[in-house]
């Protein structure tokens, strides 16, 4: 299965054109508060215990030097080099998610070592540079019930370009349950679903305020807002595409072709470094590092793959928080990239979305008086790729697929400070089954901004999905604009020296 991907984004035309600092990750079932935990029964960790499970364990560590005098584990590494704690008698308890409380002066990669099918296994983290920082994360197939146990041992690779002082406070390891593919969160509008085996993008929005139905039409495939006369497909309606790991509404990015990293190849194509939540073009998965389901908003993190490769995750985490008020699916993203790569300036989707090709007509506000309710835009028949992709300038900075009716019903995007779209619809008119978010015709926008990645730096962006009848969408966004409840400042600073 292939994403559908702005080609002029691939390796050959780029030239032309991050661990969570703090605890703010939580969890929706954690094990042992470690923060609470006591740091030692001594006065110092004495250059051999370290706080494992919230008990004094015995550890040896490798370093550049250690400070056997300090509180917490504590040592320093100097670029490129690496340090090794590993444990007297290994971790036994079965666990499937581990938390780590640490503090870096500069961003590290971390290797944890333990037993898995009877074998030592190491998987790769990242942590970011900070203070009083928590790391957390499940281990590798923990979508597919995987477990570990036998802790062995932590890794640290300094990534950063001065020496690194790194401070290990806790270490702690649990089992959390199994969980479903996707999670849900609703209120009396919208029900949206986030899927975990696609690296937590979102993959699902049904708009339950009133009566939505699927019909058939001169043989095509018609969206429906109330009551209808005509013989119902399906009255449960997502409209999100979710057909493959290239489609849903998720975080894509655009960085190297530039050695030492490998292009890979996409449709025909030589492809760059493209971290994508959902995963790559061969359908392997994202690797989900934590999530968060409550009553009010849905967290996820995630391990992105490499698009044109196959299963060859990148050196890089995404992570969302979902959120919804009304009509309203409001959403903060933050990428880090861990990578050592030099990238290069490209256009960079601002998010990608896919939505169900029935809703077929493009609106905006193209005029140049933004917020005035001017008379909108309306585009049909837009080819996916013609070897040509159009641009769609709009100052109110949102955009709407909706059917074909008067005041159409659809989902619109609203990115704050992002002024124009590439899209267009694959497969316009072809078959989308009995579910259309399962189908492969597709209708697809990606706000843009031409930006270069900046290795450790955090990308962080927000955006707003609203459902429903055009002025209702045009009305929602207008009131998120004047009571300035998206600040997308961070995005246009990005990559400036500070």
């Amino acid at each position: 299965m292939k994403k559908i991907a702005v080609i002029m984004l691939a390796c050959s035309l780029l030239l032309c054109a991050a661990c969570q600092p703090g605890d703010v990750t939580g969890t929706g079932t954690p094990g042992t508060d470690v923060s609470a935990a006591p740091t030692q029964s001594g006065e110092s960790w004495e250059g051999k215990y370290a706080n494992v499970n919230g008990a004094r364990a015995e550890i040896t560590v490798t370093a550049d030097s250690t400070d056997a005098s300090a509180k917490n584990v504590t040592f320093t590494l100097s670029p490129e080099k690496e340090g090794t704690i590993t444990l007297a008698s290994p971790v036994s308890e079965e666990f499937n998610y581990y938390t780590l409380s640490f503090s870096s002066t500069q961003p590290l990669w971390m290797y944890v070592s333990y037993t898995k099918d009877g074998a030592v296994y190491e998987e790769l983290c990242f942590l970011e540079a900070g203070e009083n920082s928590t790391f957390k994360s499940f281990v590798d197939g923990y979508m597919n019930s995987n477990t570990a146990s036998g802790l062995v041992s932590l890794r640290f690779s300094n990534r950063g370009k001065e020496n690194a002082k790194v401070e290990i406070s806790a270490l702690n390891t649990s089992k959390r349950d199994n969980i479903e593919k996707e999670i849900y969160l609703q209120n009396d509008y919208i029900k949206i679903g986030a899927d975990l085996v696609f690296g937590g993008g979102l993959s699902y929005l049904e708009y339950i305020k009133e009566p939505v139905s699927m019909v058939t039409r001169n043989g095509r495939a018609e969206i429906v807002l109330g009551e209808t006369a005509d013989p119902v497909v399906t009255d449960h309606v997502n409209m999100f595409n979710n057909h493959d790991t290239g489609r849903l509404v998720q975080q894509s990015y655009y960085g190297s072709n530039l050695p030492p990293y490998e292009c890979g190849e996409f449709s025909g194509m030589k492809w760059s470094y493209n971290p994508v939540m959902g995963g790559d073009q061969h359908g392997n998965s994202s690797k989900i590092i934590d999530f968060e389901l409550t009553e009010n908003h849905i967290y996820v993190k995630c391990r992105p793959m490499d698009w044109a490769k196959d299963n060859e995750p990148t050196l890089s985490y995404m992570e969302s928080t979902y959120t919804v008020s009304g009509r309203v699916l409001s959403v903060q993203n933050r990428f880090v990239d861990f990578s050592p790569y030099k990238h290069v300036k490209a256009n960079q989707e601002l998010p990608a979305l896919y939505v169900i090709e029935p809703l077929k007509r493009l609106a905006y506000y193209e005029g140049k008086e933004a917020w005035t309710d001017g008379e909108l835009t309306y585009k049909d028949n837009l080819p996916f790729w013609n070897g040509i992709w159009p641009t769609f300038k709009s100052p109110e900075n949102w955009w709407a697929w909706v059917n074909g009716d008067d005041n159409g019903f659809g989902i619109g995007l609203y990115v704050q400070g992002v002024g124009y779209v590439t899209g267009g619809i694959f497969n316009e008119g072809k078959d989308v089954g009995t579910d259309p978010s399962k189908g492969n015709p597709t209708s697809y926008i990606a706000p843009l901004r031409q930006m270069k990645l900046v290795n450790f730096e955090p990308l962080e962006y927000s955006y707003a999905i609203s459902c429903g009848r055009l002025n209702e969408i045009r009305e929602s966004f207008k009131e998120i604009n004047s009571a300035g409840k998206l600040d997308n400042s961070a995005l246009r600073s990005y990559g400036r020296k500070k």
